[in-house]
């Protein structure tokens, strides 16, 4: 087997709007071989799958079709995040996800195409009856900043499910529909 090291790399520039519906259409995804110790590069088709695999998993988040990447990040029916309609909607015993996340977070925006916006995923919240709220950090709001901070973290993704008794659940920082929806099964059960 030839000896390379697969690399594969995003990068983020910001858009010359702060348009986040925008913003997935300005990363870009670079995959090569790089020589390692003297070795010539080999072709990617001969490439390890798995690093395959793992570039090709950002390959759905490099387009510039608009319409494509504003149906990942559309708000219509999130909530904005603010600390005090989050306590509100927790005095009223809802359930409420938290998504925090930025338009320049490359696990944010995986996370939303393969399990926050399946039909699966959307269903289930609205059978539990959960609020889903939006915090983004993409201007990195001090008040985001506070509540990542109350969760022991400095940056995004960051996932909170909050139960009927507002009691919270920090999710995986990589997400799965499967984990989502183990998630919202187990708010059911504190419920009942």
């Amino acid at each position: 087997m030839p000896s390379g090291i697969i690399a594969a790399s995003s990068s983020w520039r910001p858009p010359a709007s702060a348009d986040p519906d925008t913003a997935l259409a300005e990363q870009r995804l670079e995959l090569r071989v790089e020589p390692r110790d003297g070795v010539d590069t080999q072709p990617v088709a001969d490439a390890q799958p798995g690093a395959l695999v793992a570039a090709l998993a950002f390959a759905p988040l490099v387009t510039t079709d608009h319409a494509a990447v504003a149906k990942t990040t559309s708000s219509d029916d999130w909530v904005e995040y603010s600390p005090e309609k989050l306590a509100q909607l927790s005095s009223e015993g809802k359930p409420v996800f938290v998504d925090f996340t930025a338009a320049w977070c490359v696990t944010c925006q995986v996370n939303k195409r393969v399990a926050l916006t399946s039909d699966r995923v959307i269903s289930a919240f609205a059978a539990a009856g959960v609020v889903r709220m939006r915090a983004d950090w993409t201007t990195r709001d001090d008040r985001i900043t506070q509540a990542l901070a109350q969760f022991g973290r400095n940056g995004v993704p960051l996932y909170v499910l909050y139960d009927t008794k507002g009691q919270p659940t920090v999710l995986p920082e990589i997400l799965t529909e499967g984990t989502v929806l183990a998630a919202l099964d187990r708010i059911k059960l504190v419920a009942r």
